[in-house]
């Protein structure tokens, strides 16, 4: 039997898709959970993929007992990428009972199912896939827009979870190179437009049947799943925040971070602290580390930094490090010195960041302000 182009893509993007989530469920190194979590979602896609391809090349019309297993698997995507999300940004995280809340519209679904199609006769389940298609075109509609509803919601909540780990982040390490969750953003971006264009296919051809715009519709989204699954494998691969432990973190009280009171001896220690230190030099630096030289808790030396200098921890040590770059470039002897040599001497391991980092505290870039104040 040949296979179709159309058939090929689809053949490949499930056996990605599957074989990608076996990989994750057997490699040993780094964050169980998550990459666990990464796994179900992917093996879940691989399977929804499938589904939809047998029902529209009529397998559950010869077989109708292995009919609507899976055709509500779209209600897990959004509660298992939340709580991948959670899993990333959260030390420690463990699933809690209470969350088994996320999966209730699955649950209620499937028994719907269960109860209304499974327990039926064959004859039944016969006559109706033979109507499958004609049936309920606009309850078919409701169900794939309530779909996107939720994807949309627990995509949203990720994105703001995501935003608030960095804003933490932020204020205990100097360095968050290591910290990648590009991948992540990645990942839900990939599978909100997949599923966008899922739901326009549902939509069109529950409207207006089966047209040429819809199959064209349908071999750009199996391309766009083709990339989103090889993408997601080489930024995931690439990340240590999924394959390797993720750093731990502990929480700023916020009324420590709201005080209103600043202890000027204890600012002017920090300040001379680290003009003599130099401490800020160490890429890998922490709020813990910082406090632990200073005899302070990481808690009161975070609100010091906060409302005594209107900086986060990262904001302050980095601008400490691109006050000792642009000093080491005025002040250098040596004409041959690069940007680059001054990126390692001033404690930065990435030239994106030390290039973010610069254009953020001088407006400019470490090469134009050369041009502009070493010439």
């Amino acid at each position: 039997m040949e296979l179709s182009y159309p058939e090929i893509i689809v053949a490949l993007v499930v056996f990605l898709f599957l074989f990608f989530a076996l990989f994750l469920f057997s490699y040993k190194k780094g964050n169980k959970l998550s990459k666990n979590l990464l796994g179900i979602f992917f093996f879940t896609l691989g399977l929804a993929v499938a589904d939809v391809y047998l029902f529209f090349k009529d397998f559950y019309k010869a077989y109708p007992h292995f009919a609507f297993w899976l055709n509500n698997l779209p209600l897990l995507y959004g509660p298992i990428l939340w709580l991948l999300t959670k899993s990333v940004t959260i030390p420690s995280y463990k699933i809690t009972k209470k969350e088994i809340i996320h999966f209730v519209p699955y649950l209620l679904t499937f028994l719907l199912v269960v109860f209304t199609y499974h327990i039926k006769s064959l004859e039944y389940k016969k006559v109706f896939m033979e109507h499958a298609n004609d049936n309920s075109q606009l309850l078919n509609i409701v169900i794939n827009i309530t779909v996107l509803g939720l994807v949309i919601f627990y995509i949203g909540k990720s994105f703001f979870k995501i935003k608030s780990y960095r804003n933490e982040i932020k204020e205990q390490v100097s360095n968050v190179d290591k910290i990648n969750l590009g991948w992540l953003e990645h990942t839900l971006l990939g599978f909100a437009v997949i599923i966008f264009g899922s739901i326009i296919i549902v939509v069109i051809s529950t409207v207006v049947g089966e047209s040429y715009l819809i199959k064209i519709i349908l071999f750009l989204l199996l391309f766009i799943m083709l990339f989103f699954i090889m993408s997601t494998i080489v930024k995931g691969l690439n990340t240590d925040v999924l394959f390797d432990e993720k750093i731990e973190t502990s929480p700023i009280e916020s009324n420590v971070k709201n005080e209103s009171h600043v202890d000027e001896n204890k600012l002017n220690l920090l300040k001379t602290y680290m003009q003599e230190s130099q401490a800020f030099l160490n890429p890998s630096l922490s709020l813990k580390d910082l406090a632990t030289a200073l005899d302070l808790s990481p808690r009161n030396l975070s609100g010091l930094i906060n409302k005594g200098t209107n900086q986060s921890f990262f904001d302050f040590i980095n601008n400490h490090r691109i006050r000792f770059a642009q000093e080491k470039m005025k002040h250098s002897k040596d004409d041959k010195l690069t940007i680059l040599e001054v990126m390692y001497a001033s404690g930065f391991n990435s030239k994106s960041s030390f290039n973010t980092a610069f254009k953020k505290h001088s407006g400019l870039t470490p090469t134009a302000w050369k041009k502009q104040y070493c010439q």
